[in-house]
């Protein structure tokens, strides 16, 4: 199980980054429940890394609110399965 992330309070310039931990709580509850961000990113639509980086407070979402509502909806969600690749067959 990972670690809770402290919300960032100021950036390298001295800013406060403004961040809703409500967005990082969703993230760690999704995270608890077998959610990957890869996962999470394919339900919104986004990068992985801007998943990543909400959560670990270096950036804020365009729409908090329509975020943060997306991610409660997930909660109601069963965690998706994980990929399994097969391995390559035979390739002439």
């Amino acid at each position: 199980m990972e670690a809770r992330v402290k919300i960032a309070e100021h950036n390298q310039w001295g800013y406060t980054w403004g961040m809703n931990n409500t967005t990082q709580d969703l993230l760690n509850e999704l995270r608890e429940s077998g959610w990957t961000w890869s996962a999470i990113a394919g339900e919104l639509q986004v990068h992985r890394n801007a998943v990543d980086r909400w959560w670990r407070g270096e950036r804020v979402p365009k729409t908090p609110a329509l975020v943060n509502e997306a991610l409660k909806r997930l909660l109601d969600r069963k965690a998706p399965k994980r990929r399994r690749y097969a391995s390559p067959s035979n390739t002439a």
